[in-house]
Formats: C-alpha cells, sequence, structure tokens
C-alpha cells in the first residue's frame, strides 16, 4: 500500500532528524501502539469509529488517519465523558463474556468453546431450540448451525483463536445442508483480516479448519493457570 509506505518513510525521516538534536540515550521512535495499529492493519470498511479518551493518542492518530485512511479522520471521536470509556461502551463486560466457556446462541443454542495447546475444540449444541422429527428437525438443526458457524467466527475474531480448530455441528442427515452451514461459516471468516482456512466435514460430521496464529490469544493474555487445579479445572 503506497499510501502506508509514505507514512512509514516520513516517521524513519522524522527519526533521523532527531538523531541530531538528542543526546544518548534517548527514545527517538516508540512502537505504534494497539490502537494505532488497527489503522495500518484495517481498510477504511472494517472500521465505523474510533473512541479514544487520551489527548494526546487522539491527536497521534488523526495525525495517522489524515496520511493513510483519509475517511477516517471525522470518524476518530475524543471521548470526555463522566464514566469511563470502557464502561460507557460495555467493552468490559464484553471482554468478560469472551473469556466464558460458553456462548448462548439468540436462537437458544449454545456453543462450548475449550482451547488446549494443541488445538480448539467447539462444540455447538441445541440447548433450549428443538424440533419435532424428519425434516421439520434437520431444518432446526440446519438453522441453529447456521447461527453457530456466525457466532464461531466472531468468537474466533473476538478471542484471537488461531492454529488447528475442530467443530461439531450438530449433526445432520444431509450433505446439503452441510454444504450450506460451511458456506455461511466461509462467508463469516472473509470478514477476518487473519487468514482462515476451511477443510470441510470429516467423515465423522466434524468441520476442521485453520486460523493463522498472529497473536496470543484473549484468554492467554488476560487470564492465567489456577495455581490449585494448574488450569484443569478440577482439583
Amino acid at each position: 500500500m503506497q499510501i502506508e509506505l509514505d507514512f512509514l518513510r516520513a516517521k524513519w525521516k522524522t527519526a533521523l532528524q532527531e538523531t541530531g538534536k538528542k543526546k544518548t540515550p534517548s527514545l527517538l521512535l516508540s512502537a505504534d501502539n494497539a490502537v494505532s495499529r488497527i489503522l495500518l492493519d484495517r481498510s477504511e470498511d472494517q472500521m465505523v469509529e474510533i473512541v479514544v479518551d487520551d489527548a494526546e493518542l487522539y491527536h497521534e492518530l488523526r495525525v495517522q488517519a489524515k496520511a493513510i485512511h483519509p475517511a477516517m479522520f471525522n470518524k476518530i471521536q475524543f471521548y470526555q465523558g463522566k464514566t469511563s470509556v470502557l464502561d460507557s461502551y460495555g467493552v468490559d463486560k464484553e471482554i468478560e463474556k469472551a473469556l466464558y466457556r460458553q456462548v448462548w446462541l439468540k436462537s437458544g443454542g449454545f456453543l462450548v468453546i475449550d482451547q488446549t495447546e494443541a488445538m480448539t475444540v467447539i462444540d455447538v449444541n441445541t440447548g433450549k431450540f428443538t424440533g419435532k422429527s424428519g425434516q421439520q428437525l434437520e431444518d432446526t438443526v440446519t438453522a441453529t448451525n447456521v447461527e453457530a458457524a456466525q457466532e464461531i467466527a466472531r468468537q474466533l475474531r473476538l478471542r484471537d483463536i488461531g492454529g488447528i480448530i475442530i467443530i461439531d455441528f450438530i449433526d445432520m442427515k444431509q450433505a446439503k445442508n452441510q454444504q450450506i452451514v460451511q458456506e455461511a461459516l466461509q462467508r463469516e471468516l472473509e470478514k477476518d483480516v487473519t487468514n482462515s482456512y476451511v477443510m470441510g466435514f470429516t467423515q465423522l460430521g466434524l468441520l476442521e479448519m485453520t486460523r493463522k496464529k498472529v497473536r496470543n490469544n484473549l484468554s492467554s493474555i488476560l487470564t492465567k493457570a489456577c495455581i490449585t487445579c494448574s488450569g484443569k479445572g478440577e482439583s
């Protein structure tokens, strides 16, 4: 991207100019913070608004946006509310939910997400959402699986889960319905800036996929293993 290249060259030029003005040792240029990386890593159509409560960061982001994403310039907002910006937008609650093992779906079904060293396993359950029998049950299961596929893609982004991922969807009798669910998952994964690859369903009805590991997942950053059970959840 030429605009980004020009912006980085300008930063490098500024750092070189600072070398003649400061005594050693001194900081010439700091690494991009997590928020400023958003402007570099995502396209304009993937960002609706950026809200910050730090004046220095606000001005820094606007300078960066003007150089890289002019359309984002007016979408960067300075928050001045009485409560913290995290409380105001409910970020803390969403982060807490993203650490739960169980995720409820609107239909009444739910996901169970288990992360291990080797892979991540996601189990889809109908929960309160059931059909009677035959085709009605098959349609109910397929609808739940489609909803689950959309939420799974969202959870992978939120939790920043990478590596091998195995999804145990509710059993579907018809191959065409497996294809519908797989296509729904692939459509949602296209919204993700991190590359994913869906291999498809195995003979056991499990869907195999991978997602590139870019950084540590949310759970490993915000939590640590219990000293009593060593992370097993049992004592």
